[in-house]
């Protein structure tokens, strides 16, 4: 297979698992309305997920002549994902207030929180790039990049201590191993 082969074979790869995230998101919306508004946290944050993935391999996949647009599309990935995960922390704080259960005092909601400090740091440093003389720029970029890869560390740890903490849960297992099968997809299949 070609290079050019190759390429195309990913971006479809990942077209294919958007579609089939996008399909999910939506069934589980409906499913949310018809069973119980709980599911539509880990559809949003499943989006998240992907969405923050989709942004990191954007990048690295991108040439030196892509790299512009490509930054782009990376901040409007990146800021859909957030507003995506930001939606599903507020539907389980509605629901837990609802409940009268407290939050952030399970492994899954603590590495969801730091998702949310090391995202908006990490969008600090990447504005800083753009914004900053060069030298600082310089540095700005490594932080940002570091800051990254933990907050990407972070939400695969919250999706799965989230996964973990909801094992009898038949439907919502379901539903995750179609999105863990968009992930796989989009993610490891292009790499």
């Amino acid at each position: 297979m070609t290079a050019n082969g190759a390429k195309k074979g990913a971006l479809t790869a990942r077209y294919a698992a958007a579609g089939t995230l996008a399909a999910t998101t939506l069934g589980l919306l409906y499913l949310s309305s018809k069973l119980d508004s709980f599911l539509l946290h880990p559809a949003l944050m499943a989006a998240a997920l992907w969405l923050c993935s989709e942004a990191l391999v954007q990048v690295k996949v991108a040439t030196l002549a892509q790299k512009k647009g490509v930054y782009r599309t990376h901040w409007a990935l990146q800021t859909v994902s957030f507003a995506a995960f930001l939606g599903g922390v507020y539907v389980i704080f509605t629901l837990k207030e609802e409940w009268g259960e407290s939050h952030f005092d399970t492994t899954h909601g603590q590495a969801g929180l730091a998702f949310i400090v090391l995202t908006e740091i990490q969008w600090v440093l990447g504005l800083s790039y753009l914004c900053m003389p060069r030298f600082i720029a310089t540095y700005a970029i490594k932080l940002h990049r570091f800051v990254g890869v933990l907050a990407l560390t972070s939400i695969y740890a919250s999706f799965l201590t989230g996964v973990y903490d909801h094992m009898d849960n038949v439907p919502l297992q379901i539903v995750l191993s179609v999105l863990g099968s968009a992930a796989y997809l989009g993610l490891v299949v292009p790499l």
